[in-house]
């Protein structure tokens, strides 16, 4: 079976993880919230300009936008808001320590630690 390609998937998640709102990011790209709202829901594509400057953006590569180079997802079905909201921070968290040379645990991370238990008590 061919892996379905969601541009507009990709680009919400990503604008999502970056909280941002259509509005925000518009602005950062000179554009209105309409042009993103279209690009997100697959009515139109942006040109080759702007989806270098989303990339560069949010941070990701042009093959990830463009759906050729895929990541592993973390799959969030089945969790409340709060649980999502807990497993990003989790994520933002790995990637942030990940170019730490001072791998000492911050106040963040402990608070962190008390929202998964929490989570996990009940």
């Amino acid at each position: 079976m061919a892996d379905i390609y969601d541009f507009g998937m990709i680009l919400r998640e990503e604008r999502k993880r970056k909280k941002l709102t259509q509005t925000e990011l518009g602005e950062k790209l000179g554009l209105s919230k309409t042009a993103i709202s279209k690009y997100e829901n697959g009515t139109a594509m942006p040109p080759v300009d702007i989806m270098r400057s989303l990339a560069k953006i949010l941070n990701v590569s042009m093959d990830y936008l463009c759906g050729t180079e895929q990541r592993e997802k973390i799959s969030v079905f089945n969790l409340t808001a709060h649980q999502v909201e807990v497993v990003n921070k989790l994520v933002d968290t790995f990637r942030e320590r990940n170019q730490l040379t001072d791998k000492k645990i911050s106040p963040e991370c402990c608070t962190l630690l008390g929202e998964i238990l929490v989570e996990l008590s009940r």
